[in-house]
């Protein structure tokens, strides 16, 4: 019994229930903020990963590109010599054909 309740069994009760209610809520309170603590950990590190697989990403699509312009010059050069060589065989048969016709 508590000496400042005056020996009141029942509000000796109520005092224990508002001290465990204090106790409950301070460790409520600690549980919830390392919770807070580890929730903000955990979203620096995904936002970490996110700018890493960004940065990934648009080191990939720059190569890509890279890559597609090269596969384009070439593409050019082949059409290029492909012309230039039907040209050849177009002006040979042009000649083969007026060297017999001219028979």
């Amino acid at each position: 019994m508590s000496a400042t309740n005056g020996g009141n069994p029942r509000l000796d009760r109520i005092e224990k229930l508002i001290e465990n209610s204090l106790r409950a809520s301070k460790e409520a309170e600690i549980a919830n903020n390392r919770a807070h603590v580890k929730f903000k950990d955990d979203l620096r590190r995904w936002a970490a990963l996110g700018v890493k697989e960004a940065r990934k990403h648009r080191k990939w699509m720059a190569e890509s590109d890279k890559k597609a312009e090269k596969l384009k010059v070439e593409i050019r050069e082949y059409q290029r010599r492909t012309d230039q060589n039907l040209a050849e065989i177009t002006d040979k048969l042009n000649g083969l054909i007026g060297f017999v016709s001219g028979r």
